[in-house]
């Protein structure tokens, strides 16, 4: 077989001409089978997943793109066909340097071994370069191609970034990065990877196990589709996972028909992913998830359903999006969230940065020249006569694994909030934080401060007190003058915290303090105003973030790496509208509607409703003054009886 050069370019053409060769060649390797022990993959049909997983690779290689994130059902021939095409490339392109990282040892030396059953095996015709040198972690062919065998390891340990560290790659195959816990050291390992070199090839395959680092990968991939491809591999696409008809099992797996969760799921593979479930498929796939349907213990059967659903979701999902399941309860309905992330959800906003001066003064909102700089979103800006929440959360404040300084900034009405704007960076620091929460409280006006002051907060709370002093009295009164911000602070509100069973009024702290027994409460409100529609969110980061929360018991958190900063400030600020907002604007009827038919008026229809309701006002007066004179002569009668 001839090689690849290093300098030649993918493309189209090229990519068919080395399908065709490594089709060629796969016909002669040997592996070992779990279902027909040591077979040649030439003898046996190949499954529709393994076609799935080859067109995905060389698509990408078309485009020139050479980082592919395979996300995939358990047991449907990924792993094995990546060794193959893993072999084939290292043997096709000279001098590469190349690492097969597994889970777990076994795996690893599993696969060793493998390598070493499919080189010996070929045939001498094909050329195919020989092994030179068989080490225990370490193999060479004979065209110098180098490649290591890895083990991820499922535990955090003192080893902790080793792994891949002083060694530069151009090839890798991960797998099951859903178990790798050696986070720093997938952090290292990556850098190790090349980013130029034209015959690079780096394929990362996994099952789903909650929102942990792969998670991430996989959704970074999502989001990075000039650089990197994605194909998400069903349990579907393995046609033998089945149960033939007329069978005891069909009969009782298969012979039910399709509930309308099912028909949903079918519906949504054939949309997505253009593949007709069949019923034997779908006998097989509830064997699988229910295994005790169609026994005569009615009880047992439902209580199993639950877990064994659960698990068969996550080990065999029917669509990319059932595949990341949490270890505990999903705090937030997953039918909410969708349907939010179809109506609500807004990609349509102006995106800042802020950017740093030496004081308050000297700091400016700039427009953001890409996402990755979009620190403030804006959907709404401010109504001079609107009423806004803003709810911060400095980063490591209501929970010290959250990273990032958050503010919400809400529309208050008398019936619902909307969430006008979002603020959210990792990279900023206490003071500056305070500029920021500053800035947009002054921008948006009429507006109540809910700040989080556990943790950094409360130096963020010192600091805008300060801020406060410094342009109202300070140095700064002078030049906040001339800029016309000596009003920034002229009618904000901070939020007074009492507490539920407290009797007083207005004898709380000021701002919020997250404690164990009252975040409960805090995430519950948000939780059923998600539910019934009383809050409107635009940020799909936002809802991301909702997906990955999850409840223990008391504990209501993020899974694992995610972070819940946006979703705790969200919950932050419907404290702040139940408890000093609501009430007022109740009273005075501005509802949603009231004040988007207020906005749509002009100025004229405004001043005549002015007039009107001036009009209106007087009149029950009079009549007002009317009832209560006649209630007066009324009781003065009855007196004189």
């Amino acid at each position: 077989m001839a090689a690849v050069p290093a300098t030649s370019a993918w493309n189209p053409a090229k990519v068919k001409a080395f399908r065709a060769a490594y089709m060629n060649f796969r016909k002669h390797v040997t592996i070992n089978s779990k279902e027909l022990g040591q077979v040649k993959l030439g003898d046996v049909p190949m499954y529709g997943s393994q076609k799935r997983f080859l067109d995905c690779v060389f698509d990408a290689l078309a485009r020139d793109i050479h980082d592919i994130k395979i996300l995939k059902s358990r047991q449907v021939g990924i792993t094995t066909e990546t060794r193959v095409l893993s072999l084939f490339w290292l043997g096709m392109h000279p001098g590469l340097k190349g690492a097969l990282v597994f889970d777990t040892n076994p795996h690893r030396d599993e696969a060793r071994n493998e390598f070493i059953t499919m080189l010996k095996d070929l045939p001498d015709y094909l050329s195919f370069p020989k092994l030179v040198k068989d080490g225990r972690d370490l193999m060479s062919l004979a065209n110098g191609s180098t490649f290591v065998f890895l083990s991820a390891g499922v535990r955090q340990s003192k080893a902790s970034g080793t792994l891949g560290r002083s060694s530069g790659l151009n090839f890798c195959h991960g797998s099951e990065l859903c178990s790798w816990a050696n986070e720093e050291g997938v952090i290292s390992f990556k850098n190790s990877l090349s980013k130029d070199y034209t015959n690079r090839l780096f394929i990362w395959e996994s099952t789903a196990r909650g929102f942990n680092q792969w998670y991430t990968m996989w959704q970074d991939a999502l989001a990075d589709e000039l650089r990197q491809a994605t194909c998400f591999i069903g349990w579907w696409a393995k046609e033998n996972q089945k149960i033939p008809r007329g069978t005891p099992l069909f009969e009782r797996y298969g012979a039910p028909p399709p509930t309308e969760e099912e028909l949903l799921k079918i519906q949504q593979v054939y949309d997505q992913y253009k593949v007709r479930v069949t019923d034997e498929q779908l006998a097989w796939y509830r064997s699988m998830a229910t295994p005790r349907m169609g026994t005569s213990n009615k009880e047992v059967e439902e209580e199993s359903l639950s877990s064994d659903e659960e698990l068969a979701q996550q080990e065999q999902p029917w669509t990319a999006d059932d595949c990341f399941i949490q270890s505990g309860t999903p705090f937030f309905p997953s039918d909410r969230l969708t349907d939010i992330t179809k109506k609500d959800t807004s990609e349509k906003y102006k995106a800042y940065y802020f950017s740093y001066g030496s004081d308050f003064l000297g700091c400016d909102w700039m427009p953001a020249d890409r996402r990755s700089n979009a620190h403030l979103k804006i959907w709404e800006e401010p109504d001079p006569d609107g009423i806004y929440i803003v709810a911060c959360d400095p980063a490591f404040g209501h929970d010290e694994t959250n990273n990032n300084s958050s503010v919400q900034i809400l529309r208050a009405y008398a019936d619902c909030l909307d969430q006008v704007g979002e603020y959210a960076y990792s990279g900023i620091g206490t003071e500056p934080f305070a500029w920021v929460i500053g800035a947009l409280a002054g921008w948006y006006k009429n507006s109540y401060i809910i700040l989080e002051i556990n943790g950094p907060g409360e130096a963020v709370w010192i600091a805008l007190k300060e801020l406060k002093k410094l342009v109202l009295s300070g140095h700064l009164k002078s030049r906040a003058a001339e800029a016309g911000l000596r009003d920034v602070f002229q009618n904000t509100r901070d939020f007074m915290y009492n507490r539920a069973d407290s009797s007083a009024t207005n004898s709380g702290t000021l701002q919020w303090k997250t404690s164990g027994s009252n975040k409960v409460g805090l995430m519950e409100r948000l939780r059923d105003y998600i539910a019934n529609g009383g809050l409107t969110v635009r940020s799909s980061e936002t809802i991301e973030e909702m997906k990955g929360v999850i409840r223990n018991g008391d504990v209501i958190a993020a899974e694992g790496r995610n972070r819940d900063d946006r979703t705790f400030c969200l919950a932050m600020g419907i404290r702040a509208w139940t408890d000093s907002v609501r009430r007022v604007l109740s009273l005075a009827g501005r509802t949603k509607e009231v004040e988007a038919a207020r906005r749509r008026l002009t100025v004229k229809d405004q001043i005549t409703m002015f007039n009107k309701y001036k009009l209106d006002g007087f009149f029950k007066g009079k009549q007002a003054t009317r009832v209560r004179d006649a209630a007066i002569a009324r009781r003065a009668q009855w007196r004189s009886k």
